[in-house]
């Protein structure tokens, strides 16, 4: 049986690379026609105050007008519309829609509590609405299926081949924490570290709201967030990455747990029941407390073949699990065919 190829929209923000346009690029690298409505590009002409009372409130002119767009646009009969993380999209403007098959996506957490609760309303109006429900967490699959949405399964994030890959440099750093800051204790972590002779480096956002913010400038610890060739290059670079997840999202795994292991650096992540189904101790270094991951980074940095071998595994692991954003929209369309 010949199925004619789907009409596909994505609709988001498009703002990072590694959301929407990640995902957008590998539909058309798998043959799709498919295209983009970014959000975003309604707020271009906002005051930043504007653009941050819209986004809060989600309501306003911006909002709107987006909506009143997005209406027109799905006139064009579109086979299947893919919402990703959609907290400005509006019920009513899928008022009309007759047969397009509609899948939401969200990677954050909206059924935590650590969000106003006003945050995800217009989200959640939305899911009765979802032919589909893609989560990027187990504990979200059982979030939806509570609230009687039983139509969902587990989308985890990627990593994209072209941007995340094996480099042949020099291991200059001992460990290496990129991500933003968040005040659960992960700078307490950092700071013990330092003072125990670690070669750290961190990248990323926020930093400036730790209460150590003086001592990590001191010690030269902070460096701003990196594009993408020098994201690649730093984990090239350094013998150990640190992961750590979001408690504001109850991350049981993060993006970097598949955008590590193509470099074949090691990885000592906080051990969750999530990240231990993905990656087994021969694959990943594991750590509970602040203490254990100093011992850890040490005893590995004096047996530099066991971590090599382990950044081995990892990469291994990585391929064989089939992590990159092409696999991901294979599932995504795969669900697709399922349902029609």
């Amino acid at each position: 049986m010949n199925l004619k190829v789907p009409k596909i929209l994505i609709v988001g923000e498009f703002r990072a690379a590694i959301h929407e346009p990640a995902l957008y690029n590998a539909m058309l690298d798998l043959g799709y026609d498919v295209e983009a409505f970014k959000t975003q590009i309604f707020f271009d002409k906002c005051s930043d105050l504007s653009y941050r009372l819209q986004y809060h409130f989600q309501f306003g002119l911006s909002i709107i007008q987006l909506n009143k767009a997005l209406k027109s646009t799905l006139k064009k009969n579109y086979d299947l519309i893919f919402l990703y993380r959609p907290r400005l999209i509006y019920k009513g403007t899928f008022k009309a829609l007759n047969k397009s098959k509609i899948f939401i996506y969200n990677n954050d957490d909206p059924f935590s509590e650590k969000y106003h609760f006003l945050y995800w309303f217009n989200f959640k109006r939305l899911l009765p609405l979802a032919d589909h429900i893609f989560s990027y967490r187990l504990k979200n699959i059982n979030d939806y299926k509570s609230r009687n949405f039983y139509n969902t399964s587990l989308l985890r994030s990627w990593y994209i081949e072209k941007n995340n890959f094996y480099l042949s440099v020099k291991k200059s750093v001992d460990a290496i924490f990129i991500g933003h800051f968040e005040d659960d204790g992960r700078d307490i972590i950092f700071k013990f570290l330092v003072e125990n002779k670690i070669n750290l480096q961190i990248y990323g956002p926020g930093w400036q709201q730790s209460k150590f913010y003086k001592f990590f400038k001191t010690h030269d610890l902070i460096s701003p967030a990196l594009n993408t060739v020098e994201y690649n290059e730093v984990l090239n670079s350094s013998n150990i990455a640190i992961v750590l997840f979001s408690k504001l999202n109850n991350d049981g795994y993060t993006r970097r747990c598949f955008e590590i292991p193509p470099t074949k650096t090691a990885m000592i992540a906080f051990k969750t029941n999530e990240i231990s189904l993905l990656f087994n101790e021969e694959e990943i270094i594991l750590f509970e407390t602040k203490e254990e991951l100093l011992l850890k980074i040490k005893y590995f940095l004096k047996n530099k073949d066991e971590l090599k071998l382990i950044g081995e595994n990892g990469f291994k692991r990585n391929l064989k699990d089939k992590n990159e954003v092409r696999d991901r929209a294979a599932q995504i369309m795969n669900t697709y065919i399922s349902l029609i």
